[in-house]
């Protein structure tokens, strides 16, 4: 997976997962009136991913699932670009991704209030989506959905990550080489993780690893389709304290898979006290 780093300034906030977490977005300037979302829509196969061309993507808001705010088609390299009215105010939703033959992605964003490269959205066929099931031993159940998840900091994916949920879903996979592995128990240098059998309620979402902190946040598993969210780090909590902070400053092997890309918010602010 290639890197592109965003510098982006996203939002600020702070989150130290307790008692004392503020659960705002404070933004230092007011968004302008229109924000652009790009990026590229990519297919997974067992033998590896490639653009998708005539994927239709549709951006909505949270608080209304039935009337899309912007419309766009990936062009014949797959790309895309989604122009978000905000009115000032950042936007906070998902993007549907569609096309006939393929699985309908639904992808989460942080708040947004301002131009954002999007990671590559992931679509697969129903063969695909079963695979991921029988390979990852995550005994998907019909009616509920998979969630993929990507834990980034400011350089990209974050390696040795654990995942977890409220309500609690089973099981919780990691990615290797294009598939959730039954027997491994962090990200690898991609930052993918999975959550098997996920309801269609609000489910939160969080990352842990040492040293490190993470912004949970509340999303929907769309029943029987791929649901899509990035889990962001927020500011270290011991900045120099020689932990690997992302797949670049790990020597065991570069991040490459086949011209997948992520690019990340800007890194948000935590209160670890």
């Amino acid at each position: 997976m290639r890197i592109f780093p965003s510098l982006i300034v996203i939002a600020l906030a702070a989150c130290d997962g307790g008692a004392n977490a503020i659960d705002a977005k404070i933004f230092m300037d007011a968004p302008p009136a229109m924000i652009s979302l790009w990026g590229t829509a990519r297919q997974v196969t067992t033998t590896g991913s490639s653009a998708e061309p005539g994927v239709v993507l549709e951006a909505y808001q949270n608080t209304d699932e039935s009337t899309p705010i912007a419309m766009a088609m990936t062009d014949a390299s797959g790309e895309y670009s989604l122009p978000i009215v905000t009115n000032g105010i950042a936007f906070e939703g998902y993007v549907k991704a569609t096309k006939v033959g393929l699985k309908t992605t639904y992808f989460y964003l942080p708040p947004l209030g301002t131009d954002f490269e999007m990671p590559s959205i992931t679509l697969v066929t129903q063969g695909t989506y079963d695979l991921f099931s029988t390979v990852g031993q995550g005994n998907q159940t019909p009616g509920n959905g998979l969630i993929a998840l990507v834990v980034v900091d400011e350089d990209g994916p974050v390696i040795y990550a654990s995942v977890s949920s409220t309500p609690p879903l089973a099981p919780y996979r990691y990615n290797r080489n294009n598939f959730p592995d039954a027997t491994a128990t962090q990200t690898d240098g991609d930052g993918i993780a999975y959550m098997f059998n996920a309801p269609a309620v609000q489910i939160t979402v969080a990352a842990e690893k040492h040293a490190f902190e993470f912004q949970s946040h509340g999303l929907k598993a769309w029943p029987d389709q791929l649901t899509m969210t990035l889990i962001v780090r927020c500011k270290p909590i011991h900045p120099g304290n020689g932990v690997a902070r992302s797949a670049h400053d790990d020597a065991r092997r570069p991040v490459n898979d086949r011209g997948a890309r992520t690019v990340v918010p800007a890194i948000q602010m935590c209160d670890p006290t």
